[in-house]
């Protein structure tokens, strides 16, 4: 085993060097290239400890997470031990400013330098994988519900709409329409749990087909459909007018 990690340490040292240095070239920041190769070594040995290739993924992906928060961390404290005052503020900021009391040379700290280099919190590779796997999880139950019970979900929680907007453009009351919501949450409800449950594993593919194959199942009340409104029906219906005054 220990060999084993030893040769995955030396197959991808050059490449997560290169990596490393094109991580730095994005973020614009420079570090010494010794200090840059030990923190490449680290991120190796920790990352050969940890990985497992039954979780789905390749050692460089695992391998990237660990080097991008040593990186972090790394010109994080650079920048503790080098004060770096902030950028002058423009004349329309700096009376604001003033009266807010801050001071103009104010340093950028750690948690702000790192903040700026990372886009999204920092998470751990497992955690990672776990988030990939969730999404794809929700994906595949997207899936299993119907074409109501989808439109409902996808306009509520993607676009953004009011259940009231919703239920009326579809021509349904707002009771039905929550009720289909509550269903179809219920149903994406289960499926995540029980992926929450295997302790970190990819959910069995049988288990997750199983849940969305009784949910399809499921006998469903007819419901009446309402017509659109008046209103809504002769704004649909009338054509525009072309005359002109003369």
């Amino acid at each position: 085993m220990n060999h084993q990690r030893q040769n995955l340490v030396i197959e991808y040292r050059e490449k997560a060097r290169k990596l490393a240095r094109s991580i730095l070239r994005k973020w614009h920041s420079r570090l010494d290239l010794e200090e840059v190769d030990s923190v490449v070594d680290l991120s190796l040995c920790e990352a050969v400890k940890r990985f497992n290739p039954e979780k789905g993924a390749s050692f460089i992906t695992f391998m990237y997470y660990h080097l991008k928060g040593n990186l972090i961390r790394t010109v994080a404290t650079a920048a503790n031990a080098n004060s770096m005052p902030l950028p002058e503020l423009d004349q329309g900021d700096s009376s604001s400013a003033l009266n807010e009391g801050q001071p103009h040379n104010r340093t950028v700290n750690a948690n702000e330098i790192a903040e700026a280099l990372c886009s999204q919190e920092f998470m751990l590779p497992d955690e990672m994988l776990f988030k990939k796997q969730m999404a794809g999880l929700s994906r595949r139950a997207c899936e299993g519900l119907d074409a109501l019970e989808r439109a409902v979900i996808e306009r509520v929680f993607l676009d953004g709409e009011q259940l009231m907007d919703v239920a009326r453009s579809l021509g349904y009351s707002r009771c039905h329409i929550s009720r289909v919501k509550k269903k179809a949450l219920e149903t994406l409800f289960h499926l995540l749990k029980s992926a929450a449950g295997v302790s970190g594993n990819y959910i069995p593919q049988d288990d997750a087909d199983n849940v969305i194959q009784f949910r399809r199942n499921l006998p469903r009340r007819a419901v009446k459909r309402r017509k659109p409104c008046a209103s809504q029906s002769a704004a649909l219906r009338r054509p525009k007018s072309l005359a002109v005054n003369s």
